[in-house]
């Protein structure tokens, strides 16, 4: 069933994919045709049919792993994933992007300092309008190896972005190889991790459909866990600095590592200090190593917040922001959008920050791999959800940690939903149907808001009674 899901999901890419602009198979009969009227709404109706049965088999596929195999989860990973190898890209144009920078830095420009517009070539019209002018968000990894992509592709966009799929196929092997090692050292089992975090369809799609570069970036950041986990911390922050080199949102990660790590120095005085500075040193000596021979610089630093330009119900701060401000504006008061979605995402940076600290502290507080670990995909979870723009590839972050922790229960139910759920938000040409449903996804935010609200007054109140029945208890 999965493997026919994908294969619909790749036959329908062909007429409704993220497609070249011009279409260099314009003056194909077949090809112009399903690429335009009602055969182009068939295929976009057989890649809806495909997704459903892809998702489908890997719910059916999670309720029988007791009699599933390791080798036999990857073979399944390798089969659904082939149809999408060859098939036009799908869910994003953000590959397109990742050539044209590529483009960029062989013609001699600074993509950190200026947009794809600025590039006289033909490759600028296949990227997203919206990106347009505005300057690239990777790390110096990243570009190294667009560059070399592009060097390689012999002018061609085709190839480019063929090759641009493969580094994200190179991600995805790696996060199949990470995944069982750190579940084993977490005391979980490693076909579970396999399925929330690998055959995941909203890891495959995004990853090897879409070729984004959060693939190489997952994969790298699993496998620093995994090494980490591993009884070789060294290594971990060295992988880890790798996978911040292809996209910032990677150093959250980093000072669970040294958590790791502190296992290590056991025996030893001030053992946590101790990791906190070697895991910095591995990491930031490796981040300086790799930027100098990349010869491009530190200008990525300055173009993180270029994902705030986004403005979509999908992020709980900016739909409470989009919330705020009509009714500001109902109210009469003279409130520009901007000034309010600033206020929200200001103070979901301080949030996301205070969260992250005290999962980092309680973590550190309590011994075993697991708990770190699983600490960490909570981080993750936090910096998806308080971001300034979530699109549905973000989640495959928190997912993959959370995977290889093994959690379990309601949340790892809430995962499942999630992911099953974000399959369907993106059209096979990269429309965000979060444009067309912001009345039902603000509502959704005011709601989800309100029960993170209760849940938090309801915790600090168990938290405090706890705290007045332990004195009462000693003293009994």
């Amino acid at each position: 069933m999965g493997l026919a899901g994908s294969g619909l999901l790749a036959a329908g890419a062909i007429g409704s994919g993220v497609l070249p602009q011009p279409d260099p198979l314009r003056d194909e009969v077949i090809v112009s045709t399903l690429r335009q009227g009602t055969p182009r709404i068939v295929c976009v109706a057989v890649a809806a049919l495909g997704m459903a049965l892809l998702v489908a088999a890997w719910l059916l596929l999670g309720r029988c792993l007791d009699r599933a195999g390791t080798r036999g989860l990857l073979l399944t990973a390798t089969l659904w994933s082939a149809p999408m190898l060859l098939a036009p890209p799908i869910l994003s144009r953000d590959v397109y992007g990742y050539a044209v920078v590529g483009q960029m830095l062989q013609a001699g420009l600074d993509p950190y300092r200026v947009g794809p517009a600025e590039l006289d070539s033909s490759w600028v019209a296949s990227t997203s309008v919206s990106w347009l002018t505005v300057p690239f968000a990777y790390g110096p990894l990243f570009l190294v190896l667009a560059r070399v992509v592009v060097a390689g592709s012999g002018g061609s966009l085709a190839l480019s972005v063929f090759g641009m799929r493969l580094l994200a196929v190179l991600g995805t092997v790696l996060l199949a190889w990470a995944l069982p090692r750190v579940a084993r050292a977490c005391g979980g089992d490693e076909r579970r991790a396999l399925w929330l975090g690998l055959l995941n369809p909203l890891v495959l799609t995004h990853f090897v459909g879409g070729a984004h570069a959060d693939a190489l970036m997952v994969g790298l950041m699993v496998a620093g866990l995994a090494f980490a986990a591993g009884r070789r911390p060294a290594a971990g922050a060295a992988l880890c600095a790798l996978a911040i080199a292809v996209k910032a949102t990677a150093v959250v990660t980093l000072p669970f590592i040294a958590l790791l790590w502190v296992a290590q120095l056991s025996g030893r005085s001030w053992p946590l200090p101790r990791a906190v500075v070697a895991t910095t040193a591995v990491a930031a000596g490796s981040f300086a190593a790799l930027t100098a021979v990349s010869g491009v610089g530190y200008g990525w630093i300055g173009t993180v917040d270029t994902v705030g330009l986004s403005r979509q119900w999908t992020s709980l701060p900016t739909g409470l922001g989009l919330v705020a401000s009509a009714a500001a504006d109902r109210a009469g008061l003279t409130i520009g959008t901007s000034a309010v979605l600033g206020v929200t995402r200001a103070a979901a940076l301080v949030a996301t920050a205070a969260i992250l600290t005290w999962l980092w502290v309680r973590a550190a507080r309590r011994e075993g791999i697991r708990l770190i670990v699983e600490h960490c995909g909570w981080a993750l979870v936090a910096l998806v959800a308080l971001g300034p723009a979530v699109h549905p590839w973000y989640v495959t972050w928190p997912v993959a940690v959370l995977a290889a922790a093994g959690v379990t229960g309601r949340p790892r139910a809430a995962v499942v939903a999630v992911s099953a759920a974000l399959c369907f938000l993106v059209l096979p040409d990269g429309f965000n149907l979060s444009r067309v449903t912001e009345p039902a996804g603000l509502t959704l935010d005011v709601l989800l808001a309100a029960v993170l609200v209760a849940f938090g007054t309801r915790h600090v109140r168990r938290s405090r009674n706890r705290r007045h029945r332990t004195p009462d208890k000693a003293t009994a």
